[in-house]
């Protein structure tokens, strides 16, 4: 189902409304985690749009540690 999710994310985030790409990314992240764990390449790959999000929105504190925590699944 977070797969689904996702998609939603990305057609928010095609659409310029990056407010509600936000809250769904970090849905799916959640959803994710409970259900694969932290480290699984699903996951990640949220881990990886949320922070793509943050760095679209010029969040780039958070965007960072989105981006070194998809890159670093030992570490999550």
């Amino acid at each position: 189902m977070e797969w689904v999710i996702d998609c939603l994310g990305s057609l928010y985030m095609n659409y310029g409304k990056l407010g509600e790409a936000e809250e769904v990314y970090q849905r799916a992240q959640r959803g994710k985690e409970k259900a694969l764990g932290p480290g699984h390449i699903s996951t990640l790959s949220s881990v990886s749009n949320l922070g793509n999000i943050f760095r679209i929105q010029g969040k780039l504190d958070k965007a960072e540690k989105m981006s070194q925590r998809a890159l670093q699944p030992g570490s999550a």
